[in-house]
């Protein structure tokens, strides 16, 4: 039944089972905003945290942009996303600015070159560092901030990350 104009559609609602990890789908200005950014995300390790980190990078790009981007495990024979560490980044001819002093759990997101491709790079000292920059450009996104031309180091305050939750 129509009223006022408006057709009555499914509803759907908010669950709260993803929490803050539901990726919800970007407007169409959003999602042009981020078409550049490349179509293969690569892990520069066999870590079970980098491989979540980039598991949680494809399933958070899927949810906002309706893309999926294609794994890698070697060095990018394309633009890439890149995940690894500082070390690993190092090791693989990445010549990247000096971040300064990142401690254990920092992250540094940046965009530059690797074996002549253009990257964007989370990159941390640490293996959970890569994964909350990981979370941190997917926060970016979601609030339609700018991702080309990343040179943002974040450092934790506190060094165990807690969730205050109370509803058990």
């Amino acid at each position: 039944m129509m009223m006022g104009g408006v057709h009555p559609g499914p509803l759907r609602a908010e669950t709260g089972d993803n929490a803050w990890l539901r990726y919800a789908p970007l407007d169409a200005v959003a999602r042009k905003k981020y078409e550049s950014l490349p179509a293969s995300v690569v892990v520069l390790d066999d870590s079970a945290v980098l491989g979540a980190a980039q598991g949680e990078l494809i399933r958070g790009v899927r949810g906002m942009m309706g893309r999926t981007l294609r794994e890698g495990k070697n060095l990018p024979q394309e633009n890439a996303l890149v995940l690894g560490t500082l070390a690993e980044l190092r090791a693989a001819g990445a010549v990247l600015p000096a971040p300064g002093d990142l401690r254990e759990d920092s992250f540094y997101l940046t965009t530059g070159r690797l074996h002549g491709f253009r990257c964007l790079i989370v990159t941390s000292p640490t293996d959970r560092g890569v994964l909350y920059g990981v979370f941190a450009l997917l926060e970016k996104m979601a609030r339609n901030e700018a991702v080309a031309g990343l040179n943002e180091v974040q450092q934790p305050f506190a060094p165990i990350r807690w969730v205050n939750q109370w509803d058990n």
